[in-house]
């Protein structure tokens, strides 16, 4: 998984940006022919080296996030990530509102033509430009099943760290037959690009831990990733489950 999220990352930084202004590859990116050669590029004996995937820069992002999910008692849904990006955003208020404007002009690439710079920060596809819309790790997510029924609505805020959380909640309900509370809580790991350390929370397994760092994982003990807010649909029941890593959050049930 961790091999998996970095080789995400790299293909993030290299091609994503608003598809109104640049050619994204789309079909290539997810195409079951790239995720085979991505698979066979993977040992479980040693981890990949940085270097190997790409030498570039990295962009760190902020984690001023917030997520929810909702679905009505007519299955109208909604998975929706909002940020500020940074605390308070710009800054900046639309008057008379009270609603703050996020930050996100940060997310474009500002050194785009930058000979010297290398990677997101200079990428073409997401340089600036008026109209466009930058590029982001918030991943709001709908999932359907093989009858094309919604069956999991979920998303999370964590800056860079949300596809892993997010990932990590589907592959508990999808692959491994979970409730939406136990694949909410699993252990979870992180791991971006380039830089080289893998992050995990403090519940992970030390023995895992052990065996990554024997083949060369660079591991890191990390704060709580991520807080996801999902709605597992199932036997006709609306299950619905708050991520307990971040406080105050709730679950609403209609009860009718």
């Amino acid at each position: 998984m961790a091999e998996a999220l970095r080789r995400g990352h790299v293909d993030r930084s290299r091609y994503i940006g608003d598809p109104n202004f640049s050619a994204v590859p789309v079909g290539k990116i997810l195409s079951k022919k790239r995720a085979r050669e991505l698979a066979k590029s993977i040992s479980f004996n040693s981890a990949t080296s940085t270097k190997s995937l790409s030498p570039e820069f990295y962009l760190e992002e902020s984690k001023d996030t917030t997520h929810f999910s909702i679905i009505d008692e007519d299955g109208n849904a909604v998975s929706n990530t909002y940020t500020l990006g940074y605390s308070f955003g710009s800054g900046v208020t639309i008057p008379g509102t009270g609603i703050l404007m996020n930050n996100h002009m940060n997310n474009f690439a500002y050194r785009y033509g930058d000979k010297v710079v290398r990677g997101r920060e200079a990428s073409p596809a997401n340089r600036f430009d008026s109209d466009k819309r930058p590029m982001s790790t918030m991943t709001p997510v709908m999932v359907f099943n093989n009858k094309g029924k919604l069956m999991l609505i979920t998303g999370s805020p964590g800056g860079a760290n949300i596809p892993a959380a997010v990932l990590r909640v589907i592959t508990g309900v999808v692959d491994f037959g979970l409730n939406i509370g136990e694949a909410t809580m699993l252990p979870r790991i992180s791991k971006g690009w380039p830089e080289e350390d893998l992050d995990y929370e403090s519940t992970a397994s030390s023995d895992v831990m052990a065996i990554l760092e024997k083949i060369g994982h660079k591991t890191e003990l990390s704060k709580t990733m991520g807080s996801t807010q999902s709605i597992h649909i199932k036997d006709g029941l609306n299950q619905g489950y708050a991520d307990l890593r971040r406080p105050n959050a709730g679950v609403a049930v209609q009860s009718d």
